[in-house]
């Protein structure tokens, strides 16, 4: 019979990743379901305009952030 012992990583990491996926919310401030969003902060998109959330009511938004080299 081949018994091998296997590795704790895997678990260790997918209990790790999940306890963060728990965490992130409350960490990064997010709201709960059907609470509005706060308005964007100011400042220009890559298009030169300015808008808010207001402007996208009723409509589906996407939001992509990145670093900004």
């Amino acid at each position: 019979m081949n018994l091998r012992r296997r590795s704790p990583a895997p678990v260790v990491a997918a209990t790790t990743l999940l306890l963060l996926c728990l965490a992130a919310p409350a960490a990064f401030g997010a709201g709960r379901a059907g609470e509005e969003a706060p308005d964007f902060p100011p400042g220009e998109f890559t298009d030169g305009g300015r808008y808010s959330l207001e402007d996208m009511r009723g409509k589906a938004v996407v939001l992509h952030f990145y670093e900004k080299l």
